[in-house]
């Protein structure tokens, strides 16, 4: 297994001064540990600065470490919402990608209730929002289940969306749903 270069230790620390320092000797896509990348864990850490600089470099904000998590969706787990929304203006992001458990970003920002995120991604034309993880839960039956209401009303308000999906155990939106939720025929289009 590879070791993590100065970079990602310098990346992973917030030290923006030695990965400006030392960014010219080392590729920036370079993997260390568990395939991640300087970038990956800049945003793991919420080290916005860095992240900025790393893409300004021409990072490649799509490489997964091994188990198929990106800098978004490392960004999304641990809520750093400013840099998730960074690295969503990047226009090579793939907003689809997801990890081996079939979890990407909008999936992630609607079980952690991150309204900024998933409104952004949302607003985006190529995210699939009725994507399933492997348990088949999408991010409707999951902003329901966690009682995520503002999360919950925009996904039902997009144009295709589907509200009669189920997941592995047979449950819809609607049979999870923590608070009241109304789901009516113009949400089915």
């Amino acid at each position: 297994m590879p070791y993590n270069n100065a970079l990602h230790i310098a990346a992973e620390a917030g030290n923006i001064a030695k990965v400006r320092s030392i960014v010219n000797k080392h590729d920036v896509n370079a993997r260390g540990e568990v395939g991640t990348t300087a970038l990956f864990l800049a945003a793991q850490e919420g080290h916005g600065d860095i992240v900025d600089l790393l893409v300004e470099l021409h990072a490649d904000v799509n490489i997964p470490d091994w188990e198929g998590w990106t800098a978004l969706t490392q960004a999304i787990v641990y809520g750093h919402t400013e840099v998730a929304l960074s690295l969503l203006k990047v226009p090579t992001i793939n907003v689809n990608h997801v990890n081996d458990d079939g979890w990407g970003a909008l999936l992630l920002a609607c079980s952690n209730d991150d309204t900024k995120v998933a409104l952004a991604l949302i607003s985006t034309t190529d995210v699939d929002v009725n994507h399933a993880e492997k348990d088949g839960c999408t991010p409707l039956i999951v902003s329901c289940a966690l009682g995520h209401i503002d999360v919950t009303q925009a996904l039902l308000e997009i144009r295709g969306i589907n509200v009669d999906h189920a997941n592995h155990d047979g449950q819809k939106a609607i049979d999870v749903a923590k608070t009241e939720v109304s789901i009516t025929p113009s949400s089915t289009f």
